[in-house]
């Protein structure tokens, strides 16, 4: 008989899970032929309990899952730690499936899956006093239910993880996500996490991915740069947890046509507004002293991440590693980032004023269209500009040719406009 956990029946089925439970969130840890889903429940034997459910989708071509299959589990969602045997993995724990040899268990010649911790170097030690894992089969054999205890992932002294990722390897052959090295790990989230409100900066601008907020006259493309489908804005605005920061608004205007915001999308800040200094493109000169690069983060999540780059294209990672508020649309094809101006400020050197700007969305879709030729975007520092003097009345003199010596005042009080 299958067992239940949580409400989910481990039989390889998957007409029970929510689709909020499907940990395949964007096109970048998608593999044809599967769906997988991850939930955090509370099981009344087992306590808070990992499910990872892994459904073959395609009627043909999908393996059967065999001995060999592994599920790696990243539970402190760093990828820089743990063993990571191709790729950068990062698992503290792992899943083996192989066949049962113990002839006093119940699912004796069976294939079951083992929970394995794992140390950096590839050490693992076998866990759950040898038994395996609660788990169910689908009748074809492809498709695999799996429940792991919160317990069983706590180290010894230590605190249970909340949120984890993991990735599949099935047969030894077909991996989950496709690749390893760059697509982004499935997420388990943490049930009880509230979600942050989006930031607001300013005072002013939400980062939600919506403009309703900016003034008009922080549209900042003119004629020279504008491109079909979008409309770019920039403000300087100072933030009372930030300072002055710099906000940076993509707007895609054409739902239909606009490319998904990606991994690669990067945007060009040319601090000192020069285009001779600092980093050209090959193909334009941008010259960016910093750049904004889009990547996943260890929650599997798209996000912005600070760079500083030399003009030789060496990039330094800023910000102690973590991404800058930011905020996209629900369609992921606009965004809205802050960059604090502290961020843009040298070692010893002065804090940068009114900067330029450029985009490159999913390294194709250039802001401007043209990068070579087409002026930059400009956030102005309002503290750059001239206050206008409206005491100041200017006087118009105009010369007659047809009426020598005559001079004529324009808008003269009292009406008369000549002598």
């Amino acid at each position: 008989m299958a067992t239940t956990i949580g409400g989910i029946t481990l039989d390889g089925d998957f007409s029970d899970w929510l689709a909020a439970n499907s940990v395949v969130t964007n096109p970048a840890n998608t593999v044809a032929g599967y769906q997988v889903y991850g939930a955090l429940v509370d099981d009344a034997t087992l306590g808070e309990t990992y499910v990872i459910g892994i459904d073959a989708t395609a009627s043909t071509g999908d393996a059967v899952i065999a001995a060999g299959t592994v599920i790696y589990l990243n539970t402190d969602q760093n990828n820089t730690t743990g063993y990571s045997p191709f790729g950068d993995i990062g698992a503290e724990y792992e899943i083996q499936f192989a066949i049962d040899t113990n002839t006093n268990d119940s699912t004796y010649n069976t294939l079951q899956p083992y929970l394995y911790s794992v140390t950096s170097a590839g050490v693992a030690t076998l866990l759950n006093g040898g038994a395996p894992l609660d788990s169910g089969f689908s009748t074809n054999g492809e498709s695999v239910e799996v429940a792991i205890p919160q317990t069983l992932l706590t180290p010894a002294g230590g605190s249970p993880p909340t949120a984890i990722n993991f990735a599949a390897l099935i047969n030894g052959a077909t991996g989950l996500p496709g690749a390893f090295a760059n697509d982004p790990e499935y997420v388990i989230p943490d049930s009880a996490a509230a979600v942050p409100p989006p930031t607001t900066i300013g005072g002013v601008t939400t980062l939600d991915g919506t403009f309703t907020d900016w003034p008009a006259a922080d549209m900042i493309a003119t004629p020279g740069n504008a491109v079909a489908g979008y409309q770019v804005y920039g403000a300087f605005l100072n933030d009372a947890a930030l300072g002055n920061t710099y906000v940076i608004g993509i707007d895609a205007t054409a739902a239909a046509t606009d490319p998904v915001i990606s991994a690669g999308t990067t945007i060009y800040l040319n601090t000192d507004q020069n285009t001779a200094t600092g980093y050209e493109l090959s193909y334009a000169n941008v010259g960016a002293e910093y750049e904004v690069q889009f990547s996943y983060g260890s929650n599997a999540e798209l996000q912005p991440y600070l760079y500083s780059v030399t003009s030789a294209g060496v990039t330094t990672l800023l910000n102690g590693g973590a991404p800058l508020d930011f905020g996209f649309s629900g369609n992921g094809e606009s965004v809205e980032v802050a960059i604090p101006q502290s961020l843009l400020t040298p070692a010893g050197g002065a804090a940068p004023t009114s900067i330029n700007f450029a985009t490159l969305i999913n390294g194709a879709t250039g802001l401007p269209g043209d990068l070579a030729n087409d002026p930059e975007y400009t956030i102005t520092d309002p503290a750059t500009l001239v206050p206008v003097n409206h005491a100041i009345k200017k006087v118009g003199i105009v010369y007659s040719g047809d009426e020598r010596g005559a001079v004529f005042w324009l808008d003269r009080p009292g009406g008369n406009n000549g002598l």
